[in-house]
């Protein structure tokens, strides 16, 4: 057969496929009909908008908050830029008093409860958050160095609502209890809804090797979220607890083809 009679072949099939598949379809919305309020789990966004958008949700989260220190509001940027640990999260929020515990949580979350707005808050598991604010760290100062703070999940001990930026840990069960303190429990009007287990763990290896620098297992990712979320609720019994907070089909299918992944 000669191209021109295999192109005119190719094209009265074609043709004959979208006549045969080919339907209208007439969508009616009917809005005098009674109406139900929209779940705060449907709607929601992570990037700052106008507040005016009626979202139902924000999530404070995203690559910076796996390096955020809640004490001083240091994070990281991992593999998106330089690994810099800085004040980038207090800046980009246009907050000035940026050493202030928790500022960079308590100012997304009065914005929330002025937007009418469930609150999600993304707490750090991958092991260590940035210590400091001074730009880019090197290789060698992969994590434990003196360029981060180690997380610990439960303080064991009584919370400070000053908390100690001189020593070289940061608790989470603590940052919780600051939260409750400044907003009070999930269940009250003002209270924290909810709290994330981190942020794209199957990718802390290419995006914060400083931080995780080997590949999670699925062992590893289960353990540490029962500790985290153990944490929390013996802070606030009644806070929702989100995880694991994946990416994409490569963590869903596999855990980016994690070794344990058939075995757990």
């Amino acid at each position: 057969m000669n191209t021109s009679k295999l192109r005119w072949l190719v094209s009265l099939i074609t043709t004959i496929c979208i006549q045969l598949y080919s339907q209208t379809t007439n969508f009616t919305i009917i809005v005098t009909d009674s109406t139900i309020p929209i779940s705060p789990y449907i709607y929601g966004a992570n990037p700052e908008f106008t507040e005016n958008e009626n979202l139902g949700a924000r999530r404070l989260g995203g690559n910076r908050l796996t390096g955020y220190n809640w004490e001083n509001n240091a994070s990281n940027a991992g593999s998106d830029w330089n690994h810099s640990s800085d004040n980038y999260l207090t800046w980009v929020a246009g907050i000035t008093n940026e050493n202030e515990p928790g500022i960079v949580a308590t100012t997304f979350h009065n914005k929330a409860l002025n937007a009418g707005a469930y609150s999600l808050i993304t707490l750090q598991m991958a092991g260590y958050v940035a210590k400091d604010k001074n730009g880019p760290v090197t290789e060698e100062q992969t994590a434990p160095s003196s360029r981060w703070a180690k997380v610990e999940y439960a303080k064991g001990s009584p919370f400070s609502l000053t908390p100690n930026t001189s020593d070289t840990l940061v608790f989470m069960d603590e940052f919780v209890k600051f939260l409750t303190q400044t907003f009070g429990l999930a269940n009250t009007a003002n209270g924290v809804k909810g709290y994330a287990l981190d942020n794209e763990p199957a990718l802390w290896p290419s995006t914060h090797p400083r931080i995780h620098p080997n590949k999670p297992t699925c062992t590893e990712l289960i353990q540490r979220s029962v500790s985290l979320a153990c944490a929390i609720k013996n802070v606030d019994s009644t806070a929702e607890i989100f995880g694991p907070v994946l990416y994409g089909f490569a963590a869903y299918n596999n855990f980016q083809d994690a070794s344990d992944w058939n075995s757990v």
